[in-house]
């Protein structure tokens, strides 16, 4: 889809996510009881204040429509009120009926997740499509959506699937299967696998001190631990040994 200052231009392909945007344009601008047809042009004169406002409310609400499509779709913008326009656009984009619809719907079955994208943005381009399936009168359930989702993963994320089907069917939400996916893709990144390493070896690893900067506990001179002192004290014990090889 192409956009221009924010709003998304209506193509032969995106009419029910355009029709919503459009509504919330008329919204804004205070002018979508013109556009929609429900507030038709008042038979009180050309000249009262009435019909100058409508005619006002009708040129912009025009105006936000024509400036909102492709050139392609200028043919079906002629009428001189934005209701008809309205009626038009919806009328043409519809009457397209069943092959657009399967075709929408072969498209959500077939997605498939490029192997460089985020996982956030395969997620929204899932129910995006969704969302335009819903809008055209398909149903599509979360169970959709889901299937949807986990068939399109790319080879490395078989594993991850095989456990998620293993899950109760009462805890695989559609939310709960996000939040998995995310965390998933988390654990996979080599900034995680990264992370995880450096704290390993954080934990394991600790630099030993030079003996030149050791000092004796027991004579309290620098250059041995106290299990190596020369004047080591009589009852010295293996804990003292142990002590100082910590360090």
């Amino acid at each position: 889809m192409t956009e221009a200052k924010g709003m998304t231009k209506l193509t032969n392909e995106n009419y029910e996510i355009w029709r919503i945007l459009m509504e919330a344009v008329f919204v804004r601008k205070n002018v979508r009881d013109v556009a929609v047809g429900t507030i038709p042009r008042p038979s009180t004169g050309p000249n009262s204040k009435a019909v100058r406002d409508w005619d006002r409310q009708n040129a912009e609400a025009r105006a936000e429509m024509i400036l909102a499509v492709e050139v392609d779709q200028l043919a079906h913008m002629t009428a001189g009120t934005a209701h008809e326009i309205w009626e038009e656009l919806e009328h043409v984009h519809r009457s397209r009926g069943f092959a657009t619809k399967m075709a929408l719907r072969r498209k959500f079955m077939s997605m498939r997740m490029d192997d460089n994208q985020k996982m956030a943005c395969w997620i929204g381009d899932v129910r995006s499509i969704a969302f335009r399936l819903k809008q055209a009168g398909i149903a599509v359930d979360d169970e959709d959506i889901i299937l949807v989702l986990t068939m399109g993963l790319p080879d490395t994320y078989d594993t991850f699937v095989v456990a998620l089907d293993s899950t109760d069917a009462a805890a695989l939400t559609l939310d709960y299967v996000i939040g998995r996916l995310l965390n998933e893709e988390s654990r996979k990144s080599p900034t995680g696998s990264r992370e995880g390493a450096f704290r390993a070896s954080v934990q394991h690893t600790r630099p030993r001190r030079p003996v030149t900067e050791v000092t004796c506990f027991n004579c309290e001179k620098k250059g041995h631990y106290q299990s190596n002192c020369p004047d080591k004290k009589e009852g010295a014990g293996v804990a003292a040994a142990e002590f100082d090889a910590a360090w």
